[in-house]
Order: C-alpha cells, then sequence, then structure tokens
C-alpha cells in the first residue's frame, strides 16, 4: 500500500495505486495525485449518469508503456453519489463500494476487471471519487451473441462462464448490473471477468443473491437459443432450480 500510516485516501486527496509498476507508469506520464485524474477533458464514452444528486462519468486513458507499448484505461470519474445503509449512516461513494466489492470478489478467486487505482477527496459540500482500471481486451457475452457463433463450439465458454457467476453468488454475492455487456469472455483462455460492481451487495442468503442477476441476465440474452442458456445456466438448474424458475417468470417485469 502507498496509503501513508493512519492516512486514509479521503483525508488526503490521496490516489492509491494496488501495483508498483502501475504506479510508476503514471507517474510517468504525469498522473500521481487525485486532481492529475479528475482535471482530465470531460470526453465521455457514455452520457453523463445523473443521480442521487450527484453525477459520474467514464472516459478512457491511453498510455505509452516502454517495454509493452500503448496500454488503455478507463477512467471513472464520480461526484456526490452515495448509497447509505445502517453501517454507513453517512454514506460512502457508490465507487468506494465498487472497489471493495471487486476485491471481495478477487478474494474468493474469481477474475474481475483490474482496479489499476482509485482515491475518494471530500472539498466543501462535495464528496468525489476516482476508480481507473485496465481496459479488457477480449469480448462480451453480448458481442458473443450479436456475432451469431458456432453456438455448439462455444458451450464450453458458457458453462465456463455460468459456473464463474454461480461461484460468486455461493458466496452470497449480488452483482447488480448483471448484463452481457459487463461480462467479458475469452475464447482463447476461457477466461471470465467481470465489470461494473458499482452496485454490489453481500446478501444474507443465496436466494437474495441470485434471483435479482438472473432476472436482470435473463431479460438481455436475446437471440441466445435454448442449449445455449441452458450450458450458461447449467449449474443453477443443478442446485438451485426453484430460485432459477422464479428468475425466468419474472423477466419480463422491473
Amino acid at each position: 500500500a502507498d496509503t501513508p500510516p493512519g492516512t486514509s485516501p479521503e483525508k488526503a486527496g490521496h490516489i492509491y495505486f494496488e501495483t508498483t509498476p502501475s504506479k510508476d507508469l503514471f507517474n510517468q506520464s504525469g498522473f500521481s495525485d487525485f486532481d492529475d485524474f479528475w482535471n482530465l477533458p470531460h470526453e465521455f464514452v457514455d452520457d453523463v449518469n445523473y443521480r442521487r444528486g450527484g453525477w459520474s462519468a467514464v472516459s478512457t486513458l491511453e498510455l505509452a508503456d516502454s517495454s509493452q507499448g500503448k496500454k488503455l484505461f478507463f477512467v471513472k470519474r464520480q461526484e456526490n453519489q452515495p448509497r447509505y445503509s445502517l453501517r454507513h449512516p453517512f454514506g460512502r461513494l457508490t465507487f468506494e463500494i465498487e472497489v471493495d466489492a471487486i476485491k471481495r470478489v478477487k478474494q474468493l478467486g474469481l477474475h474481475a476487471v483490474e482496479v489499476v487505482c482509485w482515491g475518494v477527496q471530500k472539498t466543501e459540500g462535495s464528496r468525489r471519487a476516482i476508480v481507473v482500471t485496465r481496459a479488457i481486451e477480449f469480448p462480451t457475452l453480448l458481442d458473443l451473441i450479436n456475432s451469431d457463433p458456432d453456438w455448439d463450439a462455444v458451450l464450453p465458454l458458457l458453462r465456463t462462464c455460468g459456473a464463474t457467476i454461480y461461484r460468486m453468488h455461493q458466496q452470497k454475492i449480488r452483482h447488480g448490473a448483471l448484463y452481457p455487456n459487463h461480462i467479458f469472455l475469452d475464447p482463447q483462455t476461457a477466461e471470465v471477468q467481470l465489470i461494473d460492481f458499482e452496485g454490489s451487495r453481500k446478501c444474507r442468503s443465496i436466494k437474495k443473491a441470485i434471483q435479482p442477476d438472473m432476472k436482470q441476465l435473463l431479460k438481455r440474452l436475446g437471440s441466445m437459443p435454448i442449449g445455449a442458456r441452458e450450458a450458461l445456466l447449467e449449474p443453477y438448474f443443478e442446485n438451485h432450480n426453484k430460485l432459477l424458475t422464479a428468475a425466468l417468470k419474472n423477466q419480463d417485469t422491473d
């Protein structure tokens, strides 16, 4: 950890880099503190998300690495979008929650997007957060669906994908935004990576983790044929068929 003992990133307006090589790369490119990221141009890849009395948005950042060429990163900026709970009655920015959720998932041995650095900052009347992640180079489940592949050939990949998500749910973790474009699949290595854990929660039961997530996912599988869906959902049919059936029945409602 490069955060000084007894000093939180929030109090220092500090950026915490997860690895020394990442810190060196960004420092050499002029990114060493919170404001270096916060003051980047507002050239966002999607519409700005206005909610909870604040805003958040994502931009890209490409840096030159002398040993590996150019590297692409996503810079997520957020201001005044807290989530409240009994544990945090004054609220925490949802990006802070996302970083914690990604670390929790990785501690379970699951793959998730790589957080390169992050930080939070308090200013007068404002709370801000930065999360920088490394771009994932392989396609999403949505890309796979839209490409209309040889579905028989990708069944093993879909089984691996379903097993990965199921392992997360077994730990009573709800993803919160389990959409096909948030699930990345490497057809070469069968690695599965998940992104966008902003709405993630640790649930009290497996049921509360499975049902909302699978309801979200099943509504968005589009033209995926039945055999491919069954491969993706195989561990749920085997172990939580009733929960999956309930999600299937309710997939057309919000």
